[in-house]
């Protein structure tokens, strides 16, 4: 399941040769992007190490109403980037960043002119244009040439004429039947889903340095044929939720850890184990940065910076390496953690180990290694000591809802 997406990948592009850190805005502005939002947020995040910045949902919005208005028409608001959206994307660029963006493609909302004027491109059921309920979604017919050339404009185009290096997909919707003269509903789904898997392929030809993330709303797509058409997945939408990390070591046994995009999602009120606990979970896989990045503290900040700097130590060991994951838990319950895990991400003559406490965290936790290792390097508060001793790594102080991170070799000398 790991192996297979990377074998037979579809391209893996240049700028993630050293999987760079990504700062995706979507918990910041939660659907309401803008450039007086996100202007601090470009300063703030400017020189510590991220290499991606993302703009998520809203972008498109219309008439001040955001959120998902203008999902299908994709027209870039004069509301929300007044100077113009050209503008805003080359001060992404000018600070040091490859701009990303979102879409979701997939769909148009009822609301949007695409679906007044073309009902005819959307996928049917029974004779009519298919919905799902309670949902203001409609699904284009990916069967039909005239959706690609619309798609080829307003999505390919769009990403060319403001040279985005970075597209987040998303799909927050599903259908299980679509009309079709060859057969039953399911094979009508079938078939519309064969053919979005083949314009992700066309995408891919048209912009192949293009960094493709397989959102589908935080984990839909986690197979290895949608894998090996993107650079990353998002394992989850657990975007400050005490489960993260545990979300993030369960995803990586079915994700390649270089696609396994983890959120680590910062607030000014966040304590320093909080943070630690947050910026940890981006170590089980991919990290990328979100949150309230312009109001931290000198020290939340520092923390921050750290925290990158560590990434980039472990980086190589992400994009290759084995992993292991041991659940201590004495809880049954995600949402409600108790207990600590550690994760284990192992390489040639170096080691990862990622450890997080939950609710009644051990005093002591005990981690077998091996006698010849030595921890090279740390991420952990001043008060977690972390003592080896023959065959065993103790890690004392955690306390409960922390982290830290220790990353080891065999031979100290030659590192």
């Amino acid at each position: 399941l790991t192996r297979w997406p990377l074998d037979n990948a579809e391209g893996l592009v240049k700028s993630e040769e050293n999987l760079p850190v990504i700062f995706n805005e979507f918990c910041t502005t939660w659907n309401s992007p803008g450039a007086e939002k996100l202007a601090p947020l470009i300063d703030s995040m400017k020189n510590t190490g991220a290499s991606y910045f993302v703009i998520d949902a809203g972008w498109h919005s219309e008439k001040g109403i955001y959120g998902m208005s203008g999902l299908g028409d994709w027209t870039p608001s004069g509301e929300l980037y007044p100077h113009g959206f050209n503008a805003f994307v080359e001060s992404i660029r000018s600070a040091g960043f490859v701009p990303g963006v979102w879409f979701e493609f997939e769909m148009a909302q009822d609301s949007s002119r695409l679906f007044a004027e073309h009902p005819d491109w959307m996928l049917h059921l029974h004779g009519k244009p298919l919905t799902v309920a309670g949902d203001s979604r409609r699904f284009l017919d990916f069967r039909k040439k005239e959706v690609w050339d619309y798609l080829d404009e307003r999505l390919i185009g769009l990403l060319k004429e403001y040279g985005f290096g970075y597209l987040k997909i998303d799909y927050n919707a599903s259908f299980t039947g679509a009309d079709t003269p060859n057969g039953s509903p399911a094979e009508g789904a079938r078939e519309a889903l064969d053919a979005v898997h083949e314009y992700y392929k066309h995408l891919r030809k048209e912009l192949p340095e293009l960094v493709i993330e397989v959102c589908a709303s935080g984990g839909h797509r986690l197979t290895a044929e949608w894998m090996r058409l993107g650079n990353m997945m998002s394992c989850s939408d657990t975007h400050e939720c005490e489960c993260n990390p545990i979300v993030a070591a369960n995803a990586q046994m079915q994700i390649p850890l270089r696609f396994s995009q983890v959120w680590a999602t910062l607030r000014a009120d966040d304590s320093e184990s909080r943070e630690r606990y947050s910026l940890a979970s981006g170590f089980i896989g991919r990290l990328c940065i979100s949150g309230n990045i312009d109001k931290l503290s000198a020290a939340q900040r520092n923390l921050m910076l750290e925290a990158i700097e560590f990434y980039k130590k472990i980086a190589p060991l992400i994009k290759t390496g084995e992993s292991r994951v041991e659940q201590r838990f004495s809880s049954k319950s995600y949402n409600h953690p108790a207990g600590c895990q550690v994760f284990r991400r192992k390489g040639a003559g170096v080691e990862l180990l990622v450890v997080h406490s939950f609710a009644n965290c051990p005093e002591k936790i005990q981690i077998p290694v091996e006698e010849a290792q030595e921890v090279l390097e740390s991420f952990k508060a001043v008060s977690v000591k972390a003592e080896k001793r023959g065959g065993m790594l103790f890690v004392k102080g955690l306390g409960n809802f922390s982290a830290a991170a220790f990353l080891l070799v065999r031979d100290i000398s030659q590192a």
